[in-house]
């Protein structure tokens, strides 16, 4: 329910998991002031809550993560700054960047945001759109034209863009097919202003 996303799409276009044993009990929707969105399973013996969205956002919700090992320990500022160099390494080479989380839950009629919280960080969900090889061209276009470019997103802001990184970032559902476009034929350098 809730809003289509091409990134949900993708997880479920290549989803090798056998999601037979679960049942969905509960759905806290996205919104874009949380920019994430949870969801409640329940399978034979437990109801557990799973919260993915934008890195930063479901950082903020946990206090503990999975490590490399499969243990889980406490998610200290050592590991919070370690986590956010990654995300911030792979959202520079051009990758969209999600966080997964997951908590157990008591079983009760409904869950609410306030349930996003002491939660369990399992790792991170990347998404890559390369450039379109007519990029560049539509980009020179424009840039005979005198039109300038600017992207204004509410997601991420990154100094140093490479080209995937323009494009990456920036495609979501609700840009236009000619403004999709434009940002597939960006060059590398372009001057890009975030709001």
């Amino acid at each position: 329910t809730g809003l289509v996303n091409p990134l949900d799409e993708a997880i479920l276009a290549t989803a090798a998991v056998d999601l037979a044993p679960y049942r969905k009990v509960e759905e806290i929707p996205y919104d874009f002031i949380r920019k994430r969105l949870s969801v409640a399973v329940a399978d034979a013996t437990r109801i557990e809550l799973i919260t993915k969205g934008a890195f930063e956002q479901v950082l903020t919700i946990c206090t503990t993560v999975r490590d490399e090992a499969g243990a889980v320990v406490p998610l200290d500022e050592g590991r919070s700054q370690e986590l956010r160099r990654l995300f911030a390494n792979w959202s520079d080479q051009g990758f969209r960047v999600l966080g997964v989380a997951t908590r157990v839950v008591e079983p009760r009629e409904e869950y609410t945001t306030a349930d996003e919280a002491e939660m369990t960080l399992l790792g991170f969900l990347l998404f890559f759109d390369p450039p379109r090889p007519e990029t560049s061209r539509t980009i020179e276009s424009l840039k005979r034209l005198g039109v300038e470019l600017k992207i204004i997103t509410g997601d991420i802001f990154v100094e140093d863009f490479s080209e995937a990184t323009v494009v990456t970032m920036f495609l979501t559902p609700i840009l236009n097919r000619k403004l999709r476009q434009l940002l597939l034929k960006m060059k590398p350098g372009t001057r890009i202003v975030s709001h």
